[in-house]
């Protein structure tokens, strides 16, 4: 799964990407994807989500 750009935010080889975690309830099948950090904090705003937490930094 990959997730464009947001409107205002423009790619940016330096913004610091998150490894996240997440599942849809009611689905069987669970997403890991890298993130910035503003859409990972737009994302746990999702109310249809079972769950949604950081992995891994990047520099980790």
């Amino acid at each position: 799964m990959h997730f464009p750009p947001m409107k205002d935010e423009q790619p940016d080889s330096s913004s610091k990407k998150i490894l996240v975690r997440f599942k849809f309830r009611g689905e069987k099948d669970e997403y890991r994807v890298k993130l910035t950090c503003r859409q990972y904090d737009n994302l746990k705003e999702v109310k249809s989500l079972e769950f949604c937490e950081v992995v891994e930094d990047e520099n980790d």
